[in-house]
């Protein structure tokens, strides 16, 4: 019988730990940041390795130069040298990004209230940029807030 007590003990102070612990913020795959939900701020940062595009994406955080060297973070992370934060936000708001892989310097984005409008987008606008050629690289997330609230603080503007 004290056994059982002991077992029923150890697995509700079990429990409660593990319902306590901070929740990690899936908004996409390249998302590692903990979200606080009152961040903002999302960025999404590009590099070059031979001829592959690597990118780092974050939302979700509380400034602007937090999520700026977040996603620059994570593009090192996956392979990336010098990475270049080519598209930032506050507010809500999806954003979808796609790029050529031989020639990385092609590419076309889009920011929207849904990630599959702002894909939509960025899509047909790189259809019409490579003359229809498709491409394997794509990345989109969406960062939580009211679209209302959507400011964009850099912006594509060339290569990288």
């Amino acid at each position: 019988m004290d056994r059982l007590i002991f077992l029923s003990l150890f697995f509700i102070a079990l429990s409660t730990v593990i319902v306590s612990q901070p929740q990690t913020n899936i908004t996409a795959d390249y998302n590692t940041g903990l979200s606080t939900r009152n961040g903002t701020f999302a960025a999404i940062a590009v590099d070059r390795n031979n001829n592959q595009v690597i990118v780092g994406a974050v939302t979700d955080y509380n400034s602007l130069p937090e999520a700026c060297a977040r996603a620059e973070e994570q593009c090192k992370l996956r392979g990336g040298y010098y990475p270049t934060v080519v598209l930032a936000w506050e507010g809500g708001g999806c954003a979808y990004i796609i790029f050529q892989n031989i020639f990385a310097g092609i590419y076309s984005w889009s920011l929207r209230e849904t990630e599959s409008v702002a894909k939509s987008e960025a899509t047909t606008a790189y259809l019409n940029l490579t003359e229809g050629t498709a491409s394997d690289i794509g990345a989109g997330v969406c960062n939580s807030g009211y679209i209302s609230e959507l400011k964009i603080h850099i912006r594509p503007s060339g290569g990288f």
